[in-house]
């Protein structure tokens, strides 16, 4: 039916803006990053918090959101929400790469394509994209031809940075892979942004011929976040003549990625992007979920209108979940009340996801199995 996923921080405290300093709060140097997924760490552990802390004092200009995307399939949540932000300008050009099979160039919520696509974002890192719907067969037959075109090139000089799930085929032609993948359809965890960036900088810092390979399947916008957010660490702390680089990032952005679609990618990005030049600090406290307000109601029955209950992750660990609440198909919106007897609410910290289901039950009410669990 439906998915939220929101930042439970994003609306909590008021922005404490800081004046421009000459050194970025998480760089030692003018010329090298400062670990910041350890320092956020060291904060984290210091405060005594069990999950990472929430992002809190965000507020993002007075624009007016654009229309939700919805995808509604019975038994399977979609995703909607509001757009807030769009990533670092871009400016339009034409971007190097090498492509094993025709692509052209990708479409705005295109959804199939006919093979591997690698492409040179600069000189010292690579995007490897494969579309979902290749054959395994295909897909190892790819793998086998970028490994052969990467070390005809760059030797074993270069690592494999996979954002996507963990494959065979991948680490059976590569011999070094980082598995850093997120759940589909969800944007990646602040903390996994640092890491991915810190081991990126790592790996490139180690060697001056060192390629870093950006490794992604079924969707574009993976490499993109990726990207977009490694070019805010490079920007923070990295030296003049990283400029073509991020010249040479945002180009790739515009080319190859465009205007990233979901809209908690574009949030995250800016979450990421505050608390690397510290216009965004760390709310260390919790808040406090009371109601839930979903808009509209998906036709699900024969009449139209559902049967809607709620599911809350923390952390990805569900924490909440509601009774099962009968909406008429003229219903503009309806509320659950999450706090019952709690006198404050459901207490949340850090990343936060709702989804909404639609329970489904089967013509047969004398099944067994009258009711099926939603995924």
């Amino acid at each position: 039916m439906m998915l939220v996923e929101e930042k439970a921080g994003a609306e909590a405290g008021a922005e404490e803006p800081r004046s421009p300093v000459r050194s970025p709060p998480w760089c030692t140097s003018p010329r090298r990053y400062r670990d910041t997924s350890l320092m956020i760490h060291r904060y984290w552990r210091k405060s005594g918090m069990e999950v990472f802390p929430t992002v809190a004092a965000y507020q993002p200009p007075d624009t007016p959101p654009s229309t939700p995307d919805t995808l509604d399939t019975p038994d399977t949540p979609s995703v909607t929400s509001q757009h807030i932000n769009d990533v670092p300008v871009r400016t339009p050009s034409r971007q190097k790469q090498v492509t094993m099979t025709p692509t052209g160039t990708r479409a705005r919520g295109r959804t199939k394509d006919h093979g591997m696509d690698l492409s040179y974002v600069t000189e010292r890192i690579i995007a490897l994209w494969f579309p979902a719907d290749i054959s395994p067969s295909s897909f190892r037959q790819g793998q086998q031809q970028a490994s052969h075109m990467l070390t005809s090139k760059h030797g074993n000089s270069y690592m494999v940075f996979n954002l996507s799930e963990p494959r065979r085929a991948t680490r059976s032609q590569h011999e070094r892979v980082r598995e850093l993948g997120w759940p589909p359809d969800l944007a990646p965890p602040l903390e996994r942004l640092c890491s991915i960036c810190k081991d990126i900088d790592s790996w490139l810092s180690g060697d001056t011929h060192r390629i870093a390979v950006l490794h992604a399947r079924g969707s574009h916008e993976r490499i993109g976040v990726v990207v977009a957010a490694y070019m805010h660490y490079s920007n923070i702390c990295g030296s003049a003549d990283q400029a073509l680089d991020r010249f040479a990032m945002k180009r790739y952005l515009d080319d190859k990625v465009g205007d990233l679609d979901q809209p908690s990618h574009k949030r995250y990005i800016d979450y990421f992007s505050g608390l690397l030049s510290g216009n965004i600090r760390i709310n260390a406290n919790p808040l406090y979920l009371t109601h839930v307000t979903v808009l509209g109601a998906p036709s699900f029955e024969g009449e139209g209108g559902c049967r809607a209950f709620l599911k809350v992750y923390e952390g990805l660990v569900p924490v909440y979940t509601s009774g099962v609440h009968t909406v008429g198909g003229d219903t503009r919106q309806f509320t659950v009340n999450v706090a019952g007897d709690r006198r404050r609410g459901l207490q949340l910290r850090g990343d936060i996801l709702l989804k909404c289901y639609h329970r489904h039950y089967s013509a047969d009410l004398d099944s067994p199995s009258r009711s099926s669990s939603p995924n």
